[in-house]
């Protein structure tokens, strides 16, 4: 069974982050999937087709395509039998290349950024996970079994992958690959201590975990010297601001560089260009006809060159400019249905080659236009006297991915699913909001007390998620973002 991911954060108070994630597959050359952005607005925002528009909309989205990191353990990325891991592969580029050959910096970049990235995902679910028990009830034991494989899964990994380090001083290795064996090192460390630390500081606050708290700690200690020791600039100090600056500058760089293999380019495609180019010939081409065939019965009506015949000819030529500018807009306005509003060419940067095609539409409606499970998803919870109210305003955002898993997949074996990321700015939204602060009263004895309410907007959300060919109806996830003026306050997941 096809299984889909969904989920929706803030990207600071001001942005919405949609994040989708889809399966790949081996076994079928071609793949198409659905996404479906439902949007329901209160209608005192004013987010309709006339005041805001499918322009603005594409506008306010940024849209990305990146792979989703294999799902390796820790244990098997530090099992030297396991010949998915990067690790296992940059000990064989060094061991079995010939003496008489350079090493390839590309793929050593690459699986140098691919360890770091695939250690980041699998430490951090592991301690969500532990800090999901943790925080869920009484589960002090069953985190304490679990604790410690993970903490010897991750010294293990650690202890080979800096291993490396007398290895890269091979004379066929380019510098940069030196330089980059620095960058991993230090974006793992990182991860280790932030991941880490964030239990360190539940197990200090949860009862009967002082031993695990006293072992998370010694490792935390063990990073921090790691990298002094190191030199690296991501030391957090007190007592120097500006070197903390730099440590949040670095940490970003690293991230951005641990992760931008990942990111497929999207390249805008010609097809709307050319569609419209075709649209526009035809207007020119039926005005011209008209245009002839007024000159042909000028010509039979009335003498050659005389008062009428220019008249009619002159006539002519002005309906027939009329008819083109008429005949091109109302085929460029069609454009988007038949057609997309957006279209994206997704080329793979691992072998710079084009593997599928994104298209996008954007559609304004009222919720009796969406289909009747969407009307079901948005009701729940709903009052019965909302038919009496203004309805809202939808924006519908449908997204076809085009994916040619044969070409896609021969390039990586070790990838499992693609993830789309939709990031929409909401200042349109917000300019149109009331103050965020109102003033209630309330009879406090015999004082009239003054209190203050925040004054929030819903916005109901839901995404579904299907694959054109299965008989599985869509995916469905939804919902809420609290806002205020001053941006979001927090953002539920309902449950289906």
């Amino acid at each position: 069974m096809i299984k889909y991911k969904s989920r929706i954060t803030s990207h600071g108070n001001r942005q919405l982050e949609l994040q989708v994630v889809y399966p790949l597959s081996r076994s079928e050359k071609r793949k198409r999937y659905e996404i479906d952005l439902y949007m329901f607005n209160p209608y005192q925002l004013g987010i309709t087709l006339d005041r805001y528009g499918t322009t603005s909309f594409l506008r306010d989205m940024r849209s990305y395509t990146r792979y989703e990191a294999a799902s390796i353990s820790l244990a098997k990325l530090a099992d030297p039998a396991c010949e998915l891991s990067p690790l296992t592969r940059i000990f064989d580029m060094l061991k079995d290349a010939s003496m008489a050959r350079d090493i390839s910096e590309k793929t050593m970049l690459h699986e140098l950024r691919g360890l770091s990235s695939m250690y980041h995902n699998q430490l951090g679910e592991t301690c969500q996970m532990l800090m999901a028990m943790l925080e869920s009830g009484p589960h002090t034991e069953d985190v304490l079994e679990s604790l410690m494989p993970l903490l010897h899964d991750a010294d293990i990994f650690l202890t080979r992958f800096r291993s490396l380090r007398p290895l890269f001083m091979d004379p066929r290795l380019h510098a940069d690959s030196r330089l980059a064996l620095d960058w991993a090192d230090e974006s793992i460390s990182l991860t280790t201590e932030k991941t880490f630390m964030r239990l360190c500081e539940l197990f200090l606050q949860t009862p009967g975990m002082a031993a695990a708290a006293a072992a998370v700690r010694e490792r935390l200690e063990r990073e921090q010297q790691h990298r002094q020791d190191r030199h690296y600039p991501t030391v957090a100090d007190a007592a120097s601001p500006t070197a903390n600056e730099y440590y949040l500058y670095r940490d970003g760089q690293l991230k951005k560089w641990m992760e931008a293999f990942m990111f497929m380019t999207c390249d805008p495609a010609n097809t709307l260009t050319r569609v419209a180019q075709v649209f526009m010939g035809v207007a020119a081409g039926a005005a011209m006809a008209f245009a002839v065939l007024v000159t042909f019965f000028a010509s039979r009506l009335f003498a050659d060159y005389s008062l009428p015949w220019a008249i009619m000819i002159i006539v002519a030529y002005i309906v027939k400019d009329r008819i083109k500018d008429i005949m091109r807009n109302a085929m460029i306005a069609c454009l988007p249905k038949l057609v997309a509003d957006q279209i994206n060419d997704l080329i793979d940067p691992a072998n710079n080659a084009k593997v599928g095609t994104t298209r996008a539409r954007v559609r304004f409606c009222g919720p009796d236009a969406v289909p009747e499970v969407v009307r079901q998803l948005r009701s729940l919870q709903g009052n019965p006297f909302t038919a009496m109210i203004p309805p809202e305003n939808v924006i519908h955002f449908h997204k076809d991915v085009y994916i040619d898993s044969a070409r896609f997949m021969s390039s990586h074996r070790r990838l499992e699913a693609l993830a789309d990321i939709m990031r929409f700015k909401l200042d349109t939204w917000l300019d149109n909001m009331d103050d965020p602060v109102s003033i209630l009263h309330r009879l406090n004895g015999n004082a009239i007390e003054d209190v203050p309410a925040q004054r929030v907007y819903h916005i109901n959300l839901i995404v579904g998620l299907s694959e054109l060919g299965h008989d599985a109806s869509p995916t469905y996830f939804r919902y809420r973002l609290i806002l205020t003026r001053e941006g979001i306050v927090r953002i539920d997941e309902i449950k289906i």
